[in-house]
């Protein structure tokens, strides 16, 4: 993008500095390739040097302002959050000055993303719907879908399932059937279908959404297309099909450099490793990805491998590790106010209580766990009715009540 001349005069130094700095900027945003699968660390650098001042002048804004919006998926895959936000929030300040609705809409979606995955969620929430007004407000429909997309993840995070299929549904209804921006709102309408123990339903809106991002070759959204069709597989216990589709999800990941996502894949693959009884290789998997997820401080994926170590310890008979890693889940669950994690942690719990011949405590901590899931908008029903029925048998066995 190159950046007129304009005509200062060569002792007025500060001039001169507002002349280079957006020069500067023009030739950062210049050298970045826009079909790059990552940003390299010497265009990264580059890039941050310059907006750490440019996005400070009103005269390098429109130039600070596209380098800002082209890196900012790269700083979001490649793990950066708390000094990107810094970033993020001073582009905000100095958009909002320019009232430059159409880049503050696309920056409260890029700066919610970053503290959903900071499990900072009322700040994330907050985002999406400023963003999503100002999208309105000047019919900007790719940023709206994309707000309206990252508010029904929340929606689904807290269980309130109904609204998240209306938003989701609001998504598609704006686009055309083979339009890949519709992959994300497949994605959810597929994890509603399997919290409701709709697993066909889960399967199918997948494997659409897998074939969108297959006709457009967009490799992230393949991606987590794969990795999503794998936890389904997972849930329908088809391990196989589960396995292939985790594994390829890595490859995809990997591709990208897409670091935080793979790691999520890879828990995942460590369950289909500890549900066929491959201990060893869960293990592995857990150990290699949770690295990234404390790097990341998204704290309730770490929650989620300290429950799944757990698990896959207690099944190896090693009880006294198993209560630590459940324990350690169950308090970040609840910390975090998320009901349906911490359900399925202290389901896990339950289960080394039974494991340990005490049903009286087991049936407490079941207890404890429907508690939980009956807080919620919308009835989980899967996890609800595995432990509803788990509770049922261990009273007829053990004739408690």
């Amino acid at each position: 993008m190159a950046v007129a001349a304009s005509p200062v005069k060569a002792d007025d130094y500060p001039a001169l500095f507002r002349t280079l700095l957006a020069r500067s900027a023009a030739v950062a945003l210049d050298t970045l390739d826009p079909h790059a699968p990552r940003l390299e660390e010497d265009a990264r650098e580059r890039s941050l040097y310059t907006l750490s001042m440019a996005l400070d002048l009103a005269e390098a804004w429109q130039t600070a302002r596209d380098l800002t919006l082209a890196i900012a998926p790269h700083m979001e895959i490649q793990g950066y959050r708390r000094e990107w936000i810094d970033f993020l929030a001073k582009a905000l300040a100095q958009a909002t000055a320019q009232q430059d609705t159409r880049a503050i809409a696309r920056l409260y979606v890029y700066l919610g993303r970053i503290h959903q995955l900071l499990t900072e969620f009322a700040e994330a929430e907050a985002c999406f719907r400023e963003s999503i007004s100002r999208a309105e407000e000047i019919g900007d429909q790719a940023t709206l879908v994309a707000a309206i997309d990252r508010l029904a993840i929340r929606a689904v995070e807290q269980a309130d399932y109904p609204a998240a299929c209306a938003l989701a549904e609001r998504v598609l209804a704006l686009l055309p059937v083979d339009d890949v921006a519709r992959a994300p709102s497949l994605f959810i309408l597929g994890v509603v279908a399997l919290h409701e123990a709709r697993l066909d339903d889960s399967i199918q809106s997948y494997l659409e959404a897998r074939r969108i991002c297959q006709a457009h070759n967009n490799v992230r959204l393949l991606a987590q297309a794969e990795r999503n069709l794998g936890l389904a597989y997972l849930n329908a216990r088809r391990f196989p099909e589960a396995e292939t589709c985790l594994l390829r999800a890595i490859d995809l990941f990997a591709s990208i450099d897409n670091t935080f996502e793979l790691a999520t894949a890879q828990s995942e693959l460590g369950n289909v490793y500890w549900y066929s009884g491959d201990y060893a290789r869960a293990l592995e998997c857990y150990n290699a990805c949770e690295p990234v997820f404390v790097k990341a401080g998204h704290r309730l994926w770490q929650a989620h491998i300290h429950n799944s170590r757990g698990c896959t310890l207690r099944e190896m008979g090693r009880l006294d590790e198993a209560l630590a890693a459940f324990q350690l889940a169950i308090a970040v669950g609840r910390e975090l106010g998320s009901r349906v994690d911490t359900a399925h942690f202290l389901d896990s719990l339950a289960r080394l209580h039974l494991q340990q011949g005490q049903p009286v405590e087991a049936l407490q901590v079941w207890r404890a766990a429907l508690d939980e899931l009956d807080c919620l908008p919308a009835r989980p029903h899967l996890v609800y009715n595995m432990i509803a029925n788990e509770i049922e048998q261990l009273q007829a066995a053990a004739h408690l009540a």
